[in-house]
């Protein structure tokens, strides 16, 4: 792998690491020379502990720390744990999200305080931390994940996970107007319909069969297929390394072509 692709030495942790795309993520940091802190609830840990194993195979570190990051009061023991135990931290994604598949009629307060405190409160308060950090010493990059249909509608996802994912997009940008100066470079990375078990969870949920994915996808998604966790993976890897030197405030959209049509 060239150099400015490459982020040997670093370090990085991934929210939400135990599965799907988070797991991808992880090992794709590793594969291109990181060490990974991971994260994910406590109930994860049997599947963080796979995708610790995956990252080791790689002659990298990885360790597991049990987090809800819509528990904001400990997110900054977390950070001071991470760097502790690392040294250093290079890399934040921020991968960790809920779905939602209630209909406006029927969305409560509890839901809608579920699903944003998740996919957007969370993920703040743990920009916020990992950025302090970076700020005195050097930089880093911090990659939020947002959805690629975060800006369409979607009959099977409720208005409380479109508008978080939506407000990622924003918050992305907001923070790396912010923080560009301390040498952050924020980003975020929006894909589109991806092989997780979070999509599969919807499948179910909505009701949808082989027969009714095979109808969605050739209607919506002109590559003809779901994406693969991993593909969303390789932008990830792109905006933590060198390369990415010049990349501020963008959504980098990986979907098949669906936001296009």
């Amino acid at each position: 792998m060239p150099d400015r692709f490459r982020i040997d030495g670093r370090t990085a942790a991934v929210t939400g690491s135990a599965q799907g795309i988070g797991r991808a993520i992880a090992v794709g940091l590793a594969e291109a020379g990181a060490d990974v802190a991971l994260l994910d609830l406590p109930a994860k840990a049997e599947e963080a502990e796979r995708t610790a194993e995956l990252i080791r195979a790689h002659g990298r570190t990885a360790r597991f720390y049990p987090a809800d990051v819509a528990q904001v009061t400990q997110i900054d023991a977390i950070v001071a744990r991470i760097v502790a135990d690392f040294g250093a931290l290079h890399v934040w994604v921020n991968d960790a999200g809920v779905v939602s598949n209630v209909s406006a009629f029927e969305l409560s307060e509890a839901e809608w305080d579920r699903v944003l405190g998740v996919n957007l409160k969370g993920m703040l308060f743990c920009a916020v931390a990992a950025a302090r950090h970076m700020r005195a010493h050097g930089g880093g990059r911090i990659i939020n994940i947002t959805a690629g249909n975060a800006a369409r509608g979607n009959r099977s996802l409720s208005a409380a996970y479109l508008s978080s994912k939506g407000g990622v997009v924003a918050l992305t940008r907001a923070l790396a107007i912010e923080w560009v100066g301390d040498g952050i470079l924020v980003n975020c990375v929006g894909p589109g319909n991806t092989d997780t078990p979070m999509v599969r969870q919807t499948d179910a949920a909505v009701g949808r069969d082989a027969e009714g994915i095979r109808a969605m996808i050739a209607r919506r998604v002109p590559l003809g297929r779901r994406m693969a966790p991993e593909e969303v993976a390789a932008a990830v890897v792109f905006l933590a390394g060198p390369a990415a030197s010049a990349i501020v405030g963008q959504n980098i959209v990986v979907d098949g072509g669906s936001s296009v049509v």
